[in-house]
Parts: C-alpha cells; sequence; structure tokens
C-alpha cells in the first residue's frame, strides 16, 4: 500500500510538471505559461498562475526555447556563438587619430603698422604651430627718427595656438614670437645717418578663424603684447597687431 503511494506521488508531480508550458528567455529567465499562439515576430501566452487572465505577448527574437506539457522542445533562437567580448585592455581602439591639415596664409592687415607677413601652418587635432615672414619695408609704421626713410629689414616669427572648433570655423588662442631685424636710414642735423636695430616681438595672439568648404579660411583676430629693443631703450615697449589673415587649408 505504502509502495502503491509513492508511486501515486510521482506521477501527480510528473503530471504537474508537464502541465504547463515553460518559455525560456534569452536572459535566462523561465516563464511558466500555457503557448497559445506563435507568430513570425510575437510569442503569445498566458500566465499559468492566471489562465484566466489577459494574453501576454513577447518578442520571438528575446526568446531561446519553449519545454512543452507535452514533454516536446522548439528551439526558436539558436545560442549565439559568437567569440565574448575582449578584456577592455585588449580591445583594439576606436578612437580616431588627430586630423593633420597644411595651410598657407598671408596677413595684409598687418601693413598698417608693422609690415604684412605670410606663412604656413601646421595643424595636429587642435593645436596649430605657424611659421611666418614679415616684410618691414612694407608697413606704414617708420622708423622712429624720421618719418619716410626708406627702411628695410625681415621679421621671422613661430606661433603656437590652441584651435576650438564650431560649425563655421572656430576660435583660437596662442602665443606669437618674432626675432627681426631692420636697416634703415635717417636724417642727423642735415647728414644722412645709416643704422641698424633687432628686437624680439612677444605677443598673444586670439581671434576667430572662419573656414569655407572650399578650404579658404579668413582670420579676424588681434596680436597683443610687446616688443624688446635692447638697441635704443633696453626695455619692453607695449603695443598691437590686427590679424586680418586669408589663407588655404589642404
Amino acid at each position: 500500500m505504502k509502495r502503491f503511494s509513492v508511486f501515486f506521488l510521482m506521477m501527480c508531480c510528473a503530471v504537474t510538471v508537464y502541465a504547463q508550458d515553460v518559455i525560456t528567455l534569452k536572459n535566462g529567465d523561465e516563464i511558466k505559461a500555457k503557448v497559445t499562439e506563435i507568430t513570425s515576430s510575437e510569442i503569445k501566452y498566458k500566465r499559468y498562475d492566471n489562465l484566466d487572465g489577459p494574453t501576454v505577448v513577447t518578442a520571438k527574437q528575446d526568446v531561446f526555447a519553449i519545454n512543452y506539457e507535452n514533454g516536446t522542445r522548439e528551439v526558436i533562437n539558436a545560442a549565439s556563438t559568437a567569440a565574448p567580448p575582449l578584456p577592455a585592455a585588449t580591445q583594439p581602439s576606436t578612437k580616431s587619430p588627430a586630423k593633420v591639415t597644411f595651410g598657407v596664409f598671408a596677413n595684409p592687415g598687418g601693413i598698417v603698422p608693422f609690415g604684412p607677413m605670410i606663412g604656413g601652418e601646421l595643424t595636429v587635432g587642435r593645436i596649430i604651430g605657424e611659421l611666418s615672414f614679415r616684410i618691414p619695408s612694407l608697413g606704414l609704421q617708420k622708423p622712429r627718427y624720421a618719418a619716410g626713410d626708406f627702411e628695410k629689414g625681415f621679421g621671422l616669427a613661430f606661433a603656437f595656438k590652441y584651435f576650438a572648433p564650431r560649425p563655421k570655423g572656430g576660435f583660437y588662442v596662442g602665443s606669437f614670437i618674432e626675432f627681426w631685424s631692420e636697416d634703415y636710414t635717417y636724417t642727423y642735423t642735415w647728414d644722412k645717418v645709416d643704422s641698424s636695430d633687432s628686437g624680439t616681438l612677444i605677443m598673444a595672439n586670439v581671434g576667430y578663424k572662419f573656414i569655407l568648404p572650399s578650404g579658404i579660411y579668413f582670420r579676424t583676430g588681434i596680436y597683443l603684447g610687446a616688443n624688446y629693443d635692447p638697441a635704443q631703450y633696453q626695455e619692453f615697449e607695449f603695443g598691437f597687431m590686427p590679424d586680418l589673415s586669408i589663407g588655404f587649408k589642404f
């Protein structure tokens, strides 16, 4: 009699287990249910603990398999065979390298005080390096001794700037240092005297750079700083120079 009772209990448990469908999701969760319909994109079922309740709809792509009450099993989506993601330290870098561009420019606005400049620039990411050449003899600012005297010379400058891009260009700010030398003639007590001068121009440069789709760009800014002239006053003279440049980037 006891053996019959144990056998009866085992049969009841088996009936209970297979009296429901089990939906296994891809994330490992299991749902005890009664599947009512399977379409091309959805699986419809009623929850086993509420068979008279509403029909629940689950996306078919989220289901791994269904174990039916009759003991059969249907695999809806096979387990992915893709390799697990690499550890962060070994994953290939998706960061793009810094963009490098070359350009040439001219600053005719500099003709007003000290002479125009021409030069070239190298941009790496947001850092701009410049090398420029100034022609003092074409400027309107004459030697301090006698206006109108002939002047010649050169200025060689280096500049580094930080560029903050915007939709149609961007702001820039940086430093500018120039080594210059000038030869000129001035009148002293009715005599013509040849003289030369040299010094260092140290300035900060700030402005905005408008860039066209064609590669042509315009700079509107200003240079602010001081000129050190050891031959004359051996001190710094503060001043400014406009940055009204036109250029082309390759």
